[in-house]
């Protein structure tokens, strides 16, 4: 997340500066920044949250949203494509190891806040095999 906004119990206030000159939000912990990321959306985007069991209707919800903005070079399009091509990882290797049902939340902070944590888990399970 971008270092604006306020503190709260996830974020502490500190920010980075990237080499491409925005400010991003630092976390203790690396699960903060999901969480932080989860309770943005439930609250302040509430129409992407609420379809964020779809992948189609929740990429297309929050590309076209004010969180995507265009003025720091983003691009809706292809923020939306993203998306659903890293949904469609996350789904092949959670059915590959028989994890689907696990997966699937009953609320859209759970939901978010648990994509992203199994996206983490598997960009981080892809690098340790691209090491190996």
């Amino acid at each position: 997340l971008v270092g604006y906004g306020s503190i709260n119990k996830f974020w502490k206030g500190l920010t980075r500066i990237a080499g491409t000159g925005i400010k991003f939000r630092v976390y203790d912990y690396s699960y903060n920044s999901f969480y932080d990321y989860a309770r943005l959306i439930s609250t302040k985007y509430k129409n992407a949250a609420a379809q964020s069991y779809d992948v189609r209707n929740y990429a297309k919800a929050i590309a076209y949203s004010p969180y995507i903005d265009e003025k720091n070079g983003d691009n809706r399009p292809v923020y939306a494509a993203a998306i659903i091509s890293s949904a469609a990882i996350i789904e092949k290797y959670l059915k590959e190891n028989n994890l689907l049902k696990s997966w699937r939340r009953s609320d859209a902070m759970a939901g978010v806040a648990t994509a992203f944590f199994v996206t983490a888990a598997l960009y981080a399970l892809l690098a340790k095999k691209k090491t190996a």
